[in-house]
């Protein structure tokens, strides 16, 4: 059977995760991938507190995905940012996914 899920790329309060998991017209939330990493090229300043509100909502499976800078280079420095940051901000996460979309990817980079 499916599960409901939501990802998020602002701020959500524990509040309003806890109405979430109300059963509405899609059903309660189950889990939640929230952003910590911006295409800007910065680790997401509310992208910890969010995982951390989740959590304290009651959604057991908490992930957060990463929309990579292109531009700036150096994935790797970018999980491992990502990583530390939301370690040492006592968020408590399951997977990170990247979010791979046709941002800055054009023609003149190969990709497109």
């Amino acid at each position: 059977s499916a599960v409901v899920g939501v990802d998020v790329s602002n701020s959500v309060s524990e509040s309003e995760f806890s109405c979430l998991r109300t059963p509405g017209g899609q059903g309660a939330v189950e889990f939640v991938i929230a952003r910590v990493y911006q295409s800007g090229g910065r680790v997401d300043p509310v992208g910890a507190q969010t995982i951390k509100n989740a959590k304290a909502a009651g959604i057991q499976y908490v992930d957060g995905y990463i929309f990579p800078c292109v531009s700036c280079g150096n994935a790797a420095g970018q999980v491992s940012a990502t990583v530390d940051h939301l370690r040492s901000s006592g968020a408590d996460f399951g997977m990170l996914w990247y979010d791979i979309e046709n941002y800055h990817w054009g023609s003149q980079n190969g990709y497109g």
